[in-house]
This record gives structure tokens, C-alpha cells and sequence, in this order.
């Protein structure tokens, strides 16, 4: 099991950081890039704690991994 940092920011620079546990950083990335929270309806929970509008461009993310590495980011798709 890895831990795994995540940051998640909006268009205003609103952000939160929340910590989960993977089997590994694939498993991760692939989660956030293309899986379940790959949607800003799912993002929306974790930053606001409400439901928002299906889509991609309203939150970013940035996966830390234990090293303090950045193992994956999307912020470009915020607008």
C-alpha cells in the first residue's frame, strides 16, 4: 500500500489536500486521470462537499506520492 497526497483546486485557487491509500501509483493515477473521480461531479464532494455539475474542466488534482513527487496532474483543465 502507498500513501498518496492529493490536492484539489478550482478556478478561484479554492483548494483541499486529502490523503488515501492505493495498492500502488498506478493505481492511483488511474483512478483520478481516468476512473471515478476523473469527474468533476466526484471531485466536487471532496473540494465543497456538494454535487456539481458532470464534466472535466472545473477541478484539477495533483498526486504527491510518499517521496514528495509529483506522480500526476490535470490542472491545465481548469477554467
Amino acid at each position: 500500500m502507498v500513501d498518496i497526497s492529493i490536492l484539489i483546486q478550482d478556478s478561484k485557487k479554492n483548494s483541499t489536500t486529502i490523503n488515501m491509500k492505493y495498492e500502488n501509483e498506478d493505481d492511483a493515477i488511474y483512478m483520478w486521470s481516468e476512473g471515478n473521480y476523473a469527474c468533476d461531479c466526484n471531485r466536487g464532494l471532496f473540494l465543497i462537499g456538494d454535487d456539481v455539475e458532470c464534466g472535466t474542466n472545473k477541478f484539477g488534482v495533483t498526486l504527491i506520492s510518499n517521496d514528495r513527487e509529483i506522480i500526476y496532474t490535470d490542472m491545465e483543465r481548469v477554467v
